[in-house]
């Protein structure tokens, strides 16, 4: 429910990608790819995530999420590209904890596994 709510009110009122409206977006996204499989909330958290990243292109939060809608939509080989440029960011940043989770997340793609919560 929170979901489609969240959906109609982007439609009407378009995204709040300022302060903490981008960072509320992105965390409601990556719950929508890690629960749910709604395929009209992953389409919207794509485009949502595009817009996002026109401002922050070297997140590699935002990254991540971008990554992981694409994946569970199916386009495998653009999620890789996207989350090895998470991981190289996080390598020039010497994030090392994160760049082995973020590299066990590629792996899985990489072998198409699911790397969300099968519902």
């Amino acid at each position: 429910m929170l979901i489609k709510y969240q959906i109609e009110k982007n439609d009407k009122y378009g995204l709040d990608t300022t302060g903490l409206g981008k960072l509320e977006l992105n965390n409601m996204l990556y719950e929508v790819f890690f629960f749910y499989g709604n395929e009209i909330a992953i389409k919207k958290g794509i485009e949502w995530m595009k817009e996002i990243l026109i401002s922050y292109p070297e997140d590699p939060s935002y990254i991540d999420t971008y990554a992981s809608l694409l994946f569970k939509q199916g386009e495998k080989e653009e999620a890789i590209k996207w989350e090895q440029k998470a991981i190289d960011i996080l390598s020039l940043k010497n994030e090392q904890e994160e760049v082995q989770r973020y590299m066990k997340k590629l792996e899985k793609m990489k072998s198409n596994q699911p790397t969300w919560i099968k519902n």
